[in-house]
């Protein structure tokens, strides 16, 4: 369904984390009841892991995508593409944040159901560095991202 190629796809469940090799929806951000207010769109957390990682690393990836849904409750923010987020999940030493975006270069187009009218979108999770955490914070993701390869998922 979601992923191309070899890996393994997390996303955030309502009852929980789930793994494997294919994935499905999450809990969609709170959004406000007036919707002339509300800005954000609702949205899915999900990444693709090498099939090199254990499936202990694999749970692990997943509980801390679990925790990341929390963020805009519990900080009173939100999450949107271009974002990055500290993450000492990642198997390679190297990378130790996150940037998060609406493309993947190991997944399909996932077409997911509307909610309450606004369509939903997944947020993938790639791997970076804090090096390149430092260049989407002072330069901007999109000077970032176009510096990535696209294969960067294979080296989390």
């Amino acid at each position: 369904m979601a992923a191309e190629g070899d890996g393994a796809l997390c996303m955030e469940r309502p009852h929980g984390p789930r793994h494997g090799r294919r994935g499905s929806a999450a809990p969609a951000q709170r959004r406000d009841d007036n919707r002339s207010t509300r800005t954000a769109s609702p949205y899915e957390l999900g990444t693709i892991l090498p099939d090199s990682w254990s499936e202990e690393a694999v749970r692990g990836f997943a509980s801390y995508i679990s925790g990341q849904s929390n963020l805009p409750w519990t900080k009173y923010t939100w999450l949107g593409p271009g974002h990055t987020l500290p993450c000492d999940k990642w198997e390679n030493p190297n990378h130790t944040a996150a940037l998060l975006q609406y493309e993947h270069s190991g997944a399909s187009q996932i077409a997911l159901e509307t909610l309450l009218g606004d369509p939903v979108n997944v947020l993938w999770f790639v791997p970076i560095s804090e090096d390149e955490r430092q260049v989407a914070i002072n330069q901007g993701s999109e000077r970032l991202k176009s510096r990535l390869p696209a294969d960067r998922w294979k080296q989390a």
